[in-house]
């Protein structure tokens, strides 16, 4: 099932708007994960620390939702005369919530869970993963009270690389 038709009950993937997405994972790295073992991978984008290394790069797309209230206002207004005018009616607030996909790359290290975006980007150490709940397409990923939503190529080889390090 679908990421976000897990999350936010849409119908089924068809509906989903997340892109399609082509992992970039050479077929070598996924046989070592599936495997059950942690590949080495050389990172161009990120920086890494002293002694930190890269087990998982692959493209992704950051789910983000945004709440925000717009107004809805019924009645008239008549005027009465140059300056003045009377107004009649009823105004009341509507929550609108729209989601957001930011297409990014997902790189998980032995210290960090890192997602380089022009927005909604976020680095978090391992230690502080809370739960992770993998979907065929995707991550959820729990730091505290702050949950990322990540769809990815195939979440299972993120989740076997996250169960190795954790």
């Amino acid at each position: 099932m679908g990421i976000l038709s897990k999350l936010f009950g849409t119908g089924g993937f068809e509906n989903d708007p997340i892109p399609q997405l082509n992992t970039i994972l050479p077929q070598t790295v996924v046989q070592t994960i599936e495997a059950g073992k942690l590949p080495n991978l050389i990172s161009d984008k990120l920086v890494l620390r002293k002694g930190e290394l890269c087990h998982f790069v692959d493209v992704g797309a950051a789910v983000t939702e945004r709440k925000h209230y717009q107004s809805r206002r019924r009645g008239s207004s008549v005027r009465i005369a140059k300056g003045w005018v009377l107004h009649n009616g009823s105004s009341t607030s509507v929550p609108v919530v729209t989601r957001e996909i930011t297409r990014g790359y997902l790189y998980i290290t032995n210290q960090r869970i890192v997602f380089v975006a022009h927005k909604h980007g976020f680095e978090k150490r391992l230690k502080q993963l809370t739960a992770i709940t993998p979907y065929d397409n995707g991550l959820e990923l729990q730091f505290g009270d702050k949950i990322y939503v990540v769809a990815l190529p195939n979440g299972t080889w993120a989740k076997q690389v996250l169960d190795q390090l954790i």
